[in-house]
């Protein structure tokens, strides 16, 4: 009876495991399966950009169809609706050719291109105009001008009055013969705000930059004309509808320059981070991700764009990469039936929290009836009931506690990976002097506990507990042993060595760590070498204090 019932402690323990196991999801990734199943809850990209050519949007619509022509990979899925969308805004360009200067017909930008004396002309083959192709002539500029000082926008007047600013130092003054430059760049800026694309809060804010520039003071001079790059380069970029819907989308001055300061550094990757904002509309998001993982993220985002706004959203909003691990793992959904599959998946998108404490719990509990089922299994009855209760469960959980380490370690392998590129940094257009802090925001320091400290940390707790669980183990035999308590003393003092096994553990772990710091081979912080002697002499004095003493003390008194 004993074997059957170790049998079937072992058969449940590798269905629970493969169970945790085969849980898509992770500490610190996400599977692309998850980002797969949640976008099909919404509309793929390519669908999204046909919605916004129906409401005439033909700029922003290009971008996002140019962001998935792009793509170094796509699926034949993706691929075929990619194909329709761009005949079809192939055929809105060509009926509707007038549209490409403003990228939608949107009746203020149109009204803006008619009044020029000198509008562009673009190529047949040619997509939507940026919009600062309109303003390099002075024409065109002196006419956009005499619409914007007719406007009883008090936002737009105090933007327009920054034409006559002093102090500027990377711009030329609008008076000068180079002065085109921040000329286009007000001037746009104003007609976002009298057109209704930034919106009266982040107007408000520019306003207010707009007159303490007036002061001439170094920092707001300086300031104001961090947000004026930004301002030039988008529109250097992007068409009248798509620079709308960037500006809309911004929500504030700093979340524009960081954004844009992006969109500018990315390279040919432009259409892709404004398909991305345009989809999750969270600029800061994308801003915070590229910062968190550097160019990195480029792939991650080339892989979720097409399945549209609900995967993005939840790959921003979480701040995590796609899982990337062992191929087994990442071809894992194939081995599954497809209703388990989906139901799986949908537990981890919608309760991820939830799944990772399932999954981790799952792991420990398989372990522990591995351990029970083996013992039941390989030894006697007598043998399997010698310990206590309470004696079998530490060594059932330190198994279980084994276990989970060697499956997170294996699955993911990205937590103990250095990172192959430093984390992005979307430094403004040119560095501000420190008085500029209070636009950029206050910016908290760099924590010196950062993931791979916590894990290191993690490590080592782990190593210290199961060591002290062994040596109660080791006590709990010794007090237990048929013999005079002259020899359990003399065991006892034997077994030293062991009992101080924590702390040559925790010298050896600060030592080695402090030497891959010194190599760069770890980027851990100081903390994690020294929490590694701390915990081997916090655990020794537990284990010397509460447990060796008492049962010498003990011992000797049955001697006596």
């Amino acid at each position: 009876m004993q074997k059957v019932m170790g049998i079937l402690l072992i058969f449940v323990a590798s269905l629970l495991g493969l169970g945790a196991w085969m849980l898509p999801v992770y500490l610190d990734a996400v599977a692309p399966r998850v980002l797969r199943a949640v976008g099909a809850e919404g509309k793929p990209a390519a669908a999204s950009a046909d919605l916004l050519l129906v409401e005439g949007q033909q700029g922003p619509a290009w971008r996002i169809n140019r962001a998935l022509q792009q793509l170094p990979n796509s699926d034949e899925a993706y691929a075929a609706s990619e194909e329709f969308l761009n005949g079809q805004i192939a055929a809105f360009m060509a009926e509707h050719p007038e549209d490409r200067l403003t990228g939608s017909v949107e009746a203020y930008g149109l009204q803006v291109m008619k009044m020029a004396p000198r509008p562009p002309e673009l190529a047949a083959d040619a997509g939507p105009m940026p919009f600062q192709r309109l303003l390099t002539q002075r024409d065109n500029r002196e006419a956009v001008l005499a619409l914007l000082q007719e406007s009883r926008n008090q936002n737009v007047q105090q933007i327009l009055q920054t034409r006559g600013m002093h102090g500027v130092r990377h711009f030329m003054p609008v008076a000068s013969a180079a002065g085109a430059p921040l000329d286009s760049a007000i001037l746009t800026t104003a007609l976002l705000v009298q057109a209704g694309f930034i919106g009266p809060e982040f107007a408000r804010e520019v306003a207010t930059m707009a007159q303490l520039a007036m002061s001439g003071e170094g920092a707001a001079v300086s300031r104001m004309e961090a947000f004026y790059m930004s301002m030039l380069g988008a529109g250097q970029r992007l068409d009248w509808a798509s620079l709308g819907a960037w500006a809309r989308l911004a929500r504030d001055p700093v979340t524009f320059m960081r954004a844009t300061t992006l969109l500018r550094r990315s390279g040919e990757r432009e259409s892709l981070v404004f398909g991305v904002v345009m989809l999750s509309q969270r600029p800061d998001w994308l801003a915070d991700y590229y910062e968190e993982f550097g160019d990195e993220a480029w792939a991650d985002l080339e892989e979720v764009f097409p399945w549209g706004k609900q995967s993005l959203v939840y790959l921003l909003e979480n701040q995590l990469p796609l899982y990337d691990g062992p191929a087994a793992q990442a071809s894992g959904a194939e081995i599954l039936p497809p209703d388990v599959e989906q139901v799986l998946v949908s537990f981890c998108a919608n309760v991820r929290t939830m799944a990772i404490v399932v999954k981790i719990l799952g792991l420990l509990l398989a372990g522990m009836l591995m351990a029970a089922g083996l013992k039941l299994l390989l030894t006697s009855r007598a043998e399997a009931t010698s310990n206590s209760p309470g004696m079998a469960w530490m060594q059932n959980a330190v198994v279980g506690v084994i276990l989970l380490l060697l499956v997170i370690s294996f699955q993911e392998p990205q937590l103990f990976a250095q990172p192959v590129t430093e984390p992005g940094a979307l430094f403004l257009e040119f560095e501000l002097p420190a008085q500029v802090a209070t636009v950029e925001g206050e910016s908290m320091p760099n924590a010196s506990i950062d993931q791979q400290t916590v894990l290191v940390l993690l490590i080592f707790f782990m190593m210290q507990l199961v060591i002290y669980i062994v040596c109660l183990m080791k006590l709990s035999t010794l007090k237990r042993a048929p013999v005079p308590a002259q020899t359990r003393i003399t065991l006892l003092e034997n077994e030293e060595p062991l009992f101080d096994l924590g702390l040559y553990v925790g010298l050896s772990g600060t030592v080695i760590s402090l030497l891959m710091l010194a190599m760069g081979i770890v980027q851990a912080s100081l903390v994690a070498a020294y929490a590694s002697t701390l915990f081997g002499i916090i655990f020794v004095a537990l284990l010397k204090i509460l447990h060796v003493r008492p049962l010498k003390r003990k011992l000797i008194l049955e001697r006596s």
